[in-house]
């Protein structure tokens, strides 16, 4: 009952510390990859596996997002950090999810990194790596000069010298657009009649947006019907959900 009681104690005392896990349990085995890894894994095949940078430079922006870092050797550095998932691969729609369904997610930053196998010690230095995928969240927008974390070194060095290095590989941010808003209904009244040469005040078309959207753009489209060209301002959003009336 002593014993229990002082392993109690000492965990928690170690949690109130914010010790690390790692740190309490030296040489135990830590997650194993969940992703591709580079044959022979070591850190200099790690920083030139092709798999990783054009995965990255191949992902979706998830729809509410625009793509503010690419394919980076660094993750996002910032003191708005919330906290980081791990997923079981690289999806930048998962990570997005996970950022919309987290109160007060403005970014997300998805990245491949190198981790150590086992947790490094004295009795295990610089051990085999793992690779993971990574999804930290921010509370604001980020910006691609804010990619300044390279990784760092973990446990102590080993008899050539060397300790673990952790790095990271096809590192994506994405912000949240900086402004939103709602347009609930937009009714364009002007539609210009070529065959006619005249001005119709005619609803030309209803565009309703039923969710936030951002960066609304308008263009010109030339519109043909049997007999009459209409030229008419088109609007070019993004939202999760757009409906456009019949004509």
């Amino acid at each position: 009952m002593k014993f229990t009681f002082t392993a109690i104690a000492t965990l928690g005392l170690a949690a109130a510390l914010n010790i690390p896990w790692a740190d309490l349990h030296p040489c135990a085995p830590l997650k194993q990859s969940t992703v591709p890894e580079p044959v022979p894994n070591t850190l200099e095949t790690f920083k030139h596996f092709v798999v990783y940078s054009n995965t990255a430079a191949s992902a979706l922006t998830p729809i509410g997002f625009e793509r503010i870092l690419v394919n980076s050797d660094a993750a996002i550095r910032s003191d708005k950090f919330m906290t980081y998932y791990e997923l079981p691969s690289y999806d930048t729609n998962a990570c997005a999810d996970i950022c919309k369904a987290t109160r007060g997610c403005d970014s997300f930053n998805i990245y491949f990194q190198r981790n150590p196998s086992i947790a490094p010690a004295v009795a295990c230095p610089n051990p085999e790596a793992n690779v993971l995928v990574h999804c930290g969240l921010y509370s604001e927008p980020v910006l691609a000069s804010q990619a300044l974390n390279f990784g760092q070194v973990r446990g102590p060095a080993d008899a050539n010298d060397k300790a673990f290095q952790v790095a990271i590989r096809g590192s994506n941010g994405n912000s949240t657009f900086p402004i939103r808003f709602r347009i609930m209904e937009l009714t364009i009244h002007s539609a210009y009649n070529k065959a006619a040469n005249s001005i119709s005040n005619e609803p030309a078309s209803v565009v309703v947006v039923t969710a936030p959207c951002t960066r609304v753009s308008t263009s010109i489209k030339l519109v043909t019907f049997p007999g009459v060209t209409f030229t008419v301002p088109t609007i070019t959003l993004t939202a999760p959900t757009v409906t456009i009336s019949a004509w």
